[in-house]
């Protein structure tokens, strides 16, 4: 019975060390490994260390063995799913959809089961959810998680507690996450959960900077980073302390200090082979990019409409999708100047013409470059430039004018949503006023209000680029 207590203490060890981004988990794997009935185990504490650092084509190189182990056995091994609360949160915080949902179907077999794995469970599809753009759907699952259990009596707490605050900014709560996310880092640090706290204190960080409150925010994420550094921790968690500190320095115009914690995100980001994590580094690099919003910008009104409210407040008049995009069209055309428009956006059926200036329908060859010129972009990404751009490409000419297209994209933390394209006719010889930042706006506003994301870090910006 020492023997196999032993064992099992030491693969918990290992198991909660890799998944907070300790290398000194690799020692518990190879003391776990000298017993053959922990083989298994030792290739799963060691497959957590390289998806925590970042690694995962040699993680996926330990699932692979340790699945071939578990065949070849076929024996029950010891603690076995023991590896998959930290599995599934290290995928969430790469925002990698497709891994997340796999790891909660092995989480699934557990929860049916066992009453202790339902917060897990609930943890696992709140950020399936979540990383699809459905908030409310995240939001009632942590809430569920989070009724099951509570400060220091469940590892998933502080997951889920973090989680629902990140939602909670997503829906434009943010007096809510800012008021909820001191209860529950107070609640947190009171159950004595340690460094984990960490996972509340980065999205109080958040939406202490949306709300306006400067020395806040940068303390709690402040207070993230030197708890994390002071205990070692490396790879994916610590990176995304430094992408929170440096979304905080975007929120309130510190040039100087997102430039510092970019660095060392990216050089976290970047130390593995994780495209997720490459992605998450070049939006916030995008970001950065941008022109920082107003810390205390109006709740629910978008930063790039911020400078209009008539084009916010004509399409929250409106009730179906179809009289938003027309009352969009035209509010565009008329501020621009441009003698006709269409909108063309991107729907699950493919990309459909939304709306046209008067009724007038648009030449077919339009419709056909609008798609193959959203397909181009979707597949290789836009880049997101600001208006003092001076390079905008054009579409072939008509005899009442030029044809230009404008990328229309909404905005949030997690970068920018193709939308679709709007495409103005240009009179011969006239300059369109400011297309680029009224397209932009369009774009944020465009779609429904309850879904809509909003510029929090940056203002929305378009570009147009050549037709491939």
């Amino acid at each position: 019975h020492h023997r196999y207590m032993r064992l099992a203490v030491m693969n918990g060890l290992g198991i909660f060390e890799a998944g907070m981004g300790l290398v000194s988990s690799l020692q518990w794997a190879e003391k776990v490994g000298t017993d053959p009935t922990c083989v298994v185990n030792a290739i799963q504490i060691r497959m957590l260390n390289h998806l925590c650092q970042g690694n995962v084509r040699l993680a996926d190189i330990c699932r692979r063995d340790a699945e071939l182990l578990r065949i070849q056995n076929d024996t029950r091994q010891w603690s076995q799913g023991s590896h998959l609360p930290q599995e599934v949160a290290a995928h969430a915080a790469a925002d990698d959809l497709t891994r997340v949902k796999h790891v909660v179907e092995e989480i699934a077999v557990y929860g049916e089961r066992f009453s202790g794995w339902l917060p897990v469970l609930e943890y696992g599809r709140a950020e399936v959810q979540r990383i699809r753009g459905d908030y409310a759907a995240a939001l009632a699952h942590f809430d569920a998680g989070l009724s099951s259990t509570a400060p220091g009596k469940h590892q998933s707490w502080p997951c889920l507690a973090g989680g629902k605050l990140r939602v909670l900014l997503e829906l434009d709560r943010v007096a809510e996450a800012v008021a909820l996310g001191r209860a529950l880092v107070e609640a947190g640090v009171a159950a004595g959960v340690g460094h984990a706290v960490s996972h509340v204190r980065l999205p109080l960080a958040l939406a202490e900077a949306e709300a306006g409150d400067r020395a806040a925010s940068v303390r709690s994420a402040d207070l993230a980073i030197e708890c994390l550094e002071r205990l070692g921790i490396t790879g994916i968690h610590l990176a995304v302390a430094y992408e929170t500190r440096a979304r905080v320095a975007i929120a309130l115009g510190d040039r100087a200090a997102f430039l510092r914690f970019f660095a060392l995100a990216e050089a976290s980001y970047k130390n593995g082979d994780n495209p997720a994590l490459a992605a998450k580094c070049e939006k916030l690099r995008l970001d950065g990019s941008r022109p920082a919003s107003p810390a205390n910008a109006k709740p629910g009104v978008s930063v790039s409409a911020a400078g209009d409210p008539e084009l916010s407040t004509r399409l929250r008049e409106c009730r179906e999708p179809s009289e938003r995009a027309n009352t969009a069209l035209s509010w565009l055309v008329n501020s621009t100047g441009a003698s006709w428009g269409a909108i063309y956006l991107v729907e699950p059926s493919g990309v459909v013409l939304a709306a046209r200036s008067g009724g007038v329908e648009p030449p077919s060859s339009i419709g056909v470059l609008a798609t193959q010129y959203l397909s181009d972009e979707d597949a290789e990404g836009a880049t997101m430039n600001d208006e003092s751009s001076t390079e905008v490409w054009r579409w072939p000419s008509g005899a009442e004018g030029e044809y230009r297209p404008f990328l229309l994209a909404r905005h949030g933390r997690n970068g920018a949503k193709l939308v679709g394209v709007a495409v103005l006719l240009c009179p011969h010889g006239v300059n369109l006023a400011a297309p680029l930042r009224r397209a932009a706006e369009v774009g944020q506003n465009l779609g429904p209000p309850e879904v809509a994301p909003r510029g929090h870090f940056a203002t929305a910006t378009v570009v147009a680029h050549r037709l491939r």
